[in-house]
């Protein structure tokens, strides 16, 4: 989930890979909005909006999956991208930004990285 907060209006806007996905927003009065994804194609493909009205925790629910969102009166816009869209992308799942390292050292950390199955793959050395 990426979040984008904005000025303007109140509301929870999103955009999910596709569009016909049953969403459910429930806002912290708990009086939860049932949506569809591509209700609001100005957005992008699977485009919603609801109004978040009430500053708080917002609860997001679509594909057995639920996602928590602090607002507090401003337009919040949340893209959400499955992770092998990413990956065809080519975007990277993290990155780790540091003061600058002399080469040889962030080669060495780099294959430190790349040595552990749960972080291979996921760092590469941007040379500034």
């Amino acid at each position: 989930m990426q979040v984008v907060r904005k000025p303007g209006t109140a509301a929870i806007g999103g955009r999910l890979p596709e569009a016909g996905i049953p969403v459910a927003i429930t806002p912290p009065s708990g009086q939860t909005i049932h949506l569809l994804s591509g209700s609001q194609p100005r957005l992008g493909v699977g485009g919603f909006e609801a109004p978040a009205t009430q500053p708080g925790i917002y609860t997001i629910q679509f594909l057995n999956q639920t996602f928590r969102l602090s607002t507090d009166g401003q337009y919040t816009f949340v893209n959400f991208v499955r992770e092998d869209e990413r990956a065809t992308r080519g975007e990277r799942q993290a990155r780790l930004v540091s003061h600058r390292l002399p080469t040889a050292q962030a080669h060495s950390l780099l294959q430190h990285l790349e040595a552990d199955p749960a972080t291979r793959g996921s760092f590469e050395l941007d040379e500034l």
